[in-house]
């Protein structure tokens, strides 16, 4: 009997041994994947979010037709010289290729005032694209002159498809395959907002 309950003593000391050798190793593995300093890196795209520019209300009079100059690419500088200036504050986020698990692209995040600009930068060959922006600054150049700020008869007379249109708070201008898009707000007979969007797969 004592020989018995001597095992039963032994084999329960080994026992918790074992357990706390074992939750030592995983204390020890986590506080070295705590230690490796690797930012989180995103794999899901999310749009600007509409709290942190101001929202411009304008119904449901939106007019749409194609132009792939202006709803492909709005903008008439490209990224990295629209961001030269120090006026704007640029974020940098971490993002996995979807195509390519085993590399790490780059989402810069542009700000100047209520504007927001997001741009994607391709890590294999540092080439890169606007996924979307939110302008509401003067001081961004877009094309053919648009500018915000503007009439709503200066814009109207830079197409032909808007010659005729009546006072439209919104116009919608999309490439031809559709993939891209522009659109412009008139809330007030001037041009206050542009939201462009591009296609990302």
């Amino acid at each position: 009997m004592k020989y018995t309950l001597c095992i039963l003593l032994f084999v329960s000391g080994c026992r918790s041994e074992t357990t706390t050798e074992s939750s030592e190793t995983v204390s020890a593995e986590t506080a070295k994947a705590d230690t490796t300093g690797m930012e989180p890196v995103n794999e899901i795209f999310e749009p600007i979010d509409a709290g942190a520019v101001n929202e411009i209300s304008v119904g449901n009079e939106i007019f749409q037709f194609e132009n792939d100059e202006i709803g492909g690419d709005p903008f008439l500088e490209d990224f990295q010289a629209m961001t030269a200036s120090a006026r704007f504050e640029i974020e940098k986020k971490p993002f996995r290729n979807l195509h390519d698990s085993t590399q790490t692209d780059t989402l810069l995040i542009a700000r100047l005032g209520p504007s927001v600009i997001e741009y994607y930068k391709i890590q294999s060959n540092n080439s890169g694209f606007i996924l979307e922006a939110d302008i509401q600054s003067r001081s961004i150049d877009l094309k053919k002159g648009i500018r915000i700020g503007m009439t709503r008869k200066e814009f109207f007379s830079l197409f032909e498809e808007l010659q005729g249109q009546p006072d439209l708070k919104s116009v919608m201008i999309s490439t031809m395959e559709g993939l891209n898009q522009t659109e412009f707000l008139f809330p007030n007979d001037t041009l206050s907002r542009v939201k462009y969007q591009s296609y990302f797969d």
